[in-house]
């Protein structure tokens, strides 16, 4: 699972990609993903930023908001500013790898990595990224979710 940052009027690129289900020199036209064309079209935003839902619950609280939420939206001000004062909080954010469960345990494997301050220095200058595009845009909410 993961979270996307991005904001309202960002640029969508789209693009189109051979299919991965069929062989596209000889599609069918029974094929989910391109319908017998051989390819497929996708967009994607130009500006965001996808973390997985740890992450994003680690910054969001870095920032001083609810980290249990991640689902919101903030004035583009407003988190500029809360993620200037991140910053200041990126090393008191820590949680070692985890590998529990798997064979043998009757459990499933479960294997998180570990999240230290590299990762949330680096994330919250894509964040910063993000927030200068958007106010180059003229955006006036960053959304999460």
């Amino acid at each position: 699972m993961s979270v996307t940052f991005f904001f309202e009027n960002d640029q969508v690129k789209h693009a189109a990609e051979e299919c991965y289900c069929c062989d596209p020199s000889n599609p069918g036209a029974d094929c989910p993903v391109c319908k017998g064309t051989g390819s497929f079209l996708y967009s994607e935003r130009v500006n965001s930023l996808n973390v997985h839902n740890r992450g994003a619950s680690m910054l969001l609280s870095a920032m001083g908001l609810d980290g249990s939420d991640l689902y919101g939206e903030e004035k583009v001000e407003t988190f500029k500013n809360l993620l200037n004062q991140a910053f200041g909080r990126a090393r008191l954010y820590h949680e070692p790898a985890v590998d529990v469960g798997g064979l043998g345990t009757g459990r499933v494997r479960v294997i998180s990595p570990e999240i230290g301050e590299d990762y949330m220095t680096s994330r919250l200058f894509n964040l910063k990224k993000l927030v200068t595009a958007a106010e180059r845009a003229g955006a006036d909410y960053i959304h999460w979710g």
